[in-house]
């Protein structure tokens, strides 16, 4: 298995621990991936530079309805990585400045962690670059930038952390073996 096809089986278990939380709570998830929406096109928009095959790449996993007809775009990146903390920043996801109105959810499959979190706000670095850094298991560092999703109310409706802990512990079975194997066969776990 290459790292591509890693990250994408990574990726994809990732947004199926959102998908059933979101749905444990009540929420309408629709998926909105171009992979799920424009699945006819997907090889060609692989390799397209221009800047309509990135807006296309780019699209948010999810729609999200809450209870009140609400939508929400959702988009979900997924690590294994089990040190202090994530980064997001413009230059590594574009998905940003094409759907500013999306809202990322880090979902942590690391035994350490175990957690997902939202991205409330994203900071600034000194060149001007939006960056956000996801500090696990400290909440100090995270205020104002992002919360344990089940502290977040962006949803416009409570995820119980009962439902995350449930759905996440769920597939820890699946997920450390996918990290046995992934480290047998690259000697170090593969971030997505």
């Amino acid at each position: 298995m290459s790292n591509f096809e890693r990250n994408l089986l990574l990726g994809r278990i990732g947004e199926h621990i959102v998908e059933r939380i979101l749905v444990k709570a009540g929420l309408r998830v629709v998926p909105f991936g171009y992979e799920r929406i424009a699945s006819a096109v997907v090889d060609r928009v692989k390799t397209d530079r221009s800047e309509t095959g990135l807006r296309i790449r780019s699209t948010p996993d999810f729609l999200v309805v809450n209870e009140k007809n609400e939508s929400v775009l959702v988009q979900v990146k997924t690590t294994l990585d089990g040190g202090r903390y994530y980064t997001l920043s413009d230059n590594n996801y574009p998905e940003k400045s094409h759907w500013p109105q999306a809202v990322f959810f880090i979902v942590n499959l690391h035994p350490a962690h175990n957690c997902v979190y939202a991205v409330e706000r994203w900071g600034k670095k000194g060149s001007g670059e939006r960056h956000v850094f996801v500090y696990y298991n400290e909440d100090h560092h995270n205020r104002g930038c992002c919360r344990l999703l089940e502290d977040y109310e962006g949803l416009g409706q409570k995820i119980p952390k009962e439902n995350v802990d449930e759905v996440i512990m769920g597939h820890s079975r699946l997920i450390s073996q996918l990290t046995k194997a992934m480290k047998d066969k690259t000697d170090k776990p593969v971030p997505t």
